[in-house]
This record gives C-alpha cells, structure tokens and sequence, in this order.
C-alpha cells in the first residue's frame, strides 16, 4: 500500500461484548464506539491537555473552527456480519453460586448483574474466542508534530492493551487484547520506530511481562507527554500505576467469576456503610459523613425493608460550578487477558477526582436533598491494595 499510512491491528475478544446499534438488540462493531474510546485513552495519557486542551480536536478532530478533521480514519477491517452470539443464561452461570438466599454470592452474576434483568434477556453479545481487526489510517503526517504522532501511539497503545468495549466493560465484559500489527503506506518505517518506543503490542504473553509491558509503557507515555497533576478530575495514568492480576483459569466464565467474588465479598454489606445510611434514614440531616463506598462510583442506591431508600450523587460545591453529571464512573477497571493457555482476571486503578473524597456527594431521600461530608477513607484504594 502506498500512500496514507495504515495501522491495522487484530484483536481477540476474551469475553461477552455487549456492544450494539441504537436497538441494542443484535452485535454489531461500528467505528464510532472504538473512536470514543480511543479519544478516552487518549485524554488518559496526554497530559499536554491540561495546559493545551485543544491538543484533543487537533490529533481526533473537533467541530470548532480552529480544529477540523481527525487525523486518524478509524475503520473496521474485519468483524460483525459473522460473529457467534452469546446470550446471558442464569441456569448455566448458577454453578459459580455460593451459598443461599439473599446470602448468595456469585462473582459472575455480580459483574453482569443488568444482563439478567427481565428487559435486556434478548440482548445478544459476541461470542468470546473470535477476533476483530481496526484500520487507522494516518491522513495529513506532515502537519503532526512528533509529539502529537507518540500521543496516536501511545493512544493506540492504551486502547489495544488496557482497553474493552461495550457495556460493563469496566467490570470486565468486552475484554480483548492485540495479538498482530502491521503498518502500511510510505510512513510505515517512521511510525514503526515510533511503536518501537512502547512494549510491542503482540508479545504480551505472560503476567510478569504484561505487568513490566504496562510499567514501562506508562513511564515512556510520561517522559514523552508529562505528568497529571494530582488533583485533575480527568481519570488518567500516573506513575507507579499498577496492574494486579489474580489467578490462572481455563476459561474466561472462571476468571471473570473471580474477580466479581473478590469484588462481591469486599462489598458486601460492609460496616460502617449500611450503619451511617440507615441512621441518615431515620434522622436525615446535612453534614453527616459520605458512605465508604461511593467512592466506587455513583450514582449510588441502599434499599432496606419497608420500601426504605437513599440515592448518592456528585453535588456541585457552588453555583457558581459547573453542573456535574450525575453519574461518575468507576476508576476501578477489571478486565480479562488470555496469557498463554490461561485466562487471568486483573485489576487497575487510574487517578482522578475520586467521589466522596475529591467531589462532594448529596443523598435524596423522598425527593429531598441533604449535603454530606466527605468519607472517612477512600475505600476503592483499600480494596485494591487488599488483592
């Protein structure tokens, strides 16, 4: 191929990946999805965006005047119109069930949960096993800078290995992993050496060498790009960012299981949490200290007998402020490799404005709001560190 320089990469889907068209029905792989994701990656490691936003619609493209089009055609090369289905089935997923009643925990139901429930039954995934291919086409080289050429890479890069796609992908669903690269066109050799500054993508094929892919990624990211500050809301990777990755199994429902157990059990009516809300819920009032475990994500819902509830929300600290989503995602990502033979469950923690912590928290009960303290300690740290 001559011409525009061409980036294609295969890929293999390590689990069910719910990703679809506007009927949510049936699997289909479209371009837009993977861009998004790409440009979220790409605000995760380019820590040129905090001085310089406008380095984002420059490289991906943007609709004010100053940015016009992507400098990366995203495509996709092979997928969709043949893939097996998966659809979620309680009865064969019960075996990783343990114990009873209410009291049941099952790591794989825990992470899927939504799955289940009666209005997404029909929906189908793709099958895990078979793979996809995306083509990113390079256009106008000569007006990026290098800088903005090892941002693409290291994009790229973020995207092929700490990346999934769909829904509950940061609870492990549409996991996948590169496993070949070719570039084409009249830069190839160029972007090649640029590669060539980041663990190469498809030799990724051990924990130990996927735990120093990632170490020595995010320190080249960081010498190339810069540092985050430490108070960005902006999930982003950080020195000394870690990947923990648990135990071995033969097949991708055991290794998901797992981690969802580990998750569950850590959970799980855990003090002081279900305390303080039912004692906010029988004399609510301001400044009362933020559940633990909003810092997981919010929005967040405790349900008690009697039809009781309370909901958690980000609360802005002025009018003055911005008004913030409703809902802030976890920074916790689960996501599953296929190592070898093995399939291996891990987790990774990115940085930013944690909530209960960084960013106030509200709680609604019957329509009124009540404004809370920050938690006593950040529990998705505790959780980590406990793997």
């Amino acid at each position: 191929m001559s011409g525009l320089t061409r980036i294609i990469i295969e890929y293999r889907i390590n689990t069910p990946t719910y990703i679809a068209g506007a009927d949510q029905k049936e699997p289909e792989l479209r371009a837009p999805s993977f861009k998004g994701i790409l440009r979220w990656w790409h605000r995760a490691s380019d820590a040129r965006i905090v001085d310089k936003p406008s380095v984002e619609n420059k490289i991906w493209g943007g609709t004010d005047k100053q940015s016009g089009q992507s400098h990366v055609f995203l495509s996709v090369v092979k997928g969709s119109s043949s893939f097996k289905k998966w659809q979620w089935d309680r009865s064969r997923l019960a075996r990783f069930n343990q114990g009873r009643g209410r009291f049941t925990k099952n790591g794989l139901a825990y992470l899927g949960y939504p799955f289940g429930l009666r209005g997404n039954r029909d929906r189908c995934a793709i099958t895990p096993g078979q793979r996809f291919s995306l083509g990113f086409t390079i256009v106008r080289e000569n007006e990026l800078a290098f800088e903005d050429q090892f941002s693409i890479v290291a994009s790229l890069w973020c995207f092929s290995v700490l990346g999934s796609c769909g829904t509950r992908a940061r609870r492990g669903f549409g996991s996948f992993q590169p496993e070949s690269m070719t570039i084409e066109g009249e830069g190839a050799e160029e972007w090649q050496e640029i590669f060539n500054k980041l663990p190469v993508l498809d030799r990724i094929n051990s924990p130990s060498a996927l735990k120093t892919a990632v170490s020595e990624a995010v320190r080249k990211i960081e010498s190339h790009l810069g540092r985050f500050p430490e108070d960005i809301a902006q999930p982003h990777l950080y020195s000394g960012f870690q990947i923990k990755i648990l135990n071995p199994h033969s097949d991708w429902e055991s290794a998901l299981n797992e981690a969802g157990l580990r998750l569950q059990t850590f959970r799980q009516r855990k003090e002081p949490d279900y305390s303080l809300v039912k004692k906010l819920l029988n004399s609510p009032r301001h400044g009362m200290s933020s559940p633990e475990r909003v810092t997981f994500g919010l929005p967040l819902n405790f349900r008690f007998s009697r039809v009781r509830e309370a909901a958690f929300y980000p609360q802005r600290i002025s009018r003055e402020q911005e008004k913030l989503p409703e809902r802030l995602a976890s920074f916790l990502f689960i996501k599953v490799f296929k190592l070898g033979e093995p399939f291996y469950p891990a987790f990774f923690l990115m940085r930013g404005a944690v909530p209960g912590i960084h960013v106030p928290i509200r709680c609604e009960i019957n329509h009124q709001s009540y404004y809370l303290k920050r938690a006593e300690k950040n529990l998705l740290e505790e959780f980590f560190e406990s793997l």
